[in-house]
């Protein structure tokens, strides 16, 4: 009986199927187990706007991960029926207080490992809804949640924290806040405003020297918009004098500020608070001039176009030096967006 293969025929079966073995073992398809981690980043800003329905803000930018544009009621969960033509949340985009936002932001898109949207308002709901969706339909599974503000110690940044789930509570001083609905399995890591961060020392301290002529005769002001809390106005205050400090601590003995001062103007608060602040404020500036050395007023604020403005009114009639230069946009600050991201 003659055997079904030739000695030669069945060395040749052998490796083809040795070789179906080895290219299955290589396959390029991942294991289930594998679970890939696609981090995004959400920007949020206060923004200069105020809309008619109560929020503040809105989604502003798209970055290199992005598509180019977004169509109101195209592919959008939260859009209406009876949208208007023109969003005012796109067109509050073009104005000078958001665009030093976005071109900060865009600065430090570059060193991020994933997409970047931005949103501005408080508590604007329907705009950090818009990011997160845009942001969960381009596969992001962990979202960084980056709040650009002065200081964490406001009902601003805990408001965000109950809507993001960050913070489980309602917020009693709050009532009503709608909270943003997170895709299942997205994990969200909700970041620090900027604090006592060395970075906006830097950023306070290239200011202080832009505005200053002979500091030995001049006194520094550092001012901030400041919480309605007094306790948490009194942590305002110790961050900011942290800041001061360090800027003078960096400076030759020769080249120090004769007197360094910090101011929260508490705009939020109740009238007879406000008028308070603006009282010691005017007292500082006022006694400088008296004392024969000029006040220099460094605002602690992001970005121009908001409570800058009643900077010079609450001022009226004193001597002082003021440029307006705001935090943003500035490279040091893109820095600290990207190391607030990556951290």
């Amino acid at each position: 009986m003659s055997p079904l293969f030739s000695p030669s025929t069945f060395c040749s079966l052998v490796c083809s199927v040795a070789l179906m073995v080895t290219l299955a073992g290589c396959s390029s398809t991942p294991s289930k187990s594998a679970a890939v981690v696609e981090r995004g980043y959400l920007v949020i800003a206060h923004g200069s706007v105020h809309h008619h329905d109560g929020h503040p803000g809105h989604h502003a930018h798209h970055g290199k991960h992005g598509h180019p544009g977004h169509v109101k009621g195209q592919d959008d969960p939260v859009a209406r029926d009876n949208a208007p033509a023109v969003d005012p949340r796109e067109e509050q985009r073009s104005r000078p207080w958001e665009q030093s936002v976005l071109k900060t932001v865009a600065e430090a898109e570059p060193r991020l490992d994933g997409p970047v949207e931005v949103a501005f308002g408080m508590w604007d709901q329907i705009a950090f809804q818009r990011a997160v969706d845009r942001l969960a339909a381009r596969g992001v599974t962990e979202l960084r949640v980056i709040p650009l503000f002065v200081n964490s110690n406001s009902s601003v940044v805990r408001g965000q924290k109950y809507q993001f789930g960050a913070s489980p509570a309602p917020l009693a001083e709050l009532p009503g806040l709608a909270r943003v609905q997170l895709p299942p399995g997205l994990r969200l890591v909700y970041g620090q405003a900027l604090d006592e961060s060395e970075h906006l020392t830097r950023i306070l301290t290239r200011r202080a020297r832009e505005l200053s002529r002979d500091p030995r005769k001049e006194e520094l002001i550092l001012v901030a918009h400041g919480p309605v809390s007094a306790a948490e106005n009194e942590l305002w205050l110790q961050a900011l004098q942290g800041h001061a400090d360090k800027i003078n601590a960096g400076l030759a003995p020769a080249a120090a500020f004769a007197k360094l001062h910090v101011v929260s103007l508490r705009d939020d608060a109740e009238k007879k608070v406000r008028d308070e602040a603006t009282r010691q404020f005017r007292a500082i500036v006022s006694a400088a001039a008296k004392s024969g050395r000029q006040a220099l007023v460094l605002p602690v604020l992001i970005a121009s176009g908001g409570i800058d403005r009643g900077i010079g009114q609450r001022l009226e009639g004193l001597k002082y030096r003021y440029t307006g230069a705001m935090i943003a946009p500035d490279p040091e600050l893109a820095n600290w967006i990207a190391d607030s991201a990556m951290r």
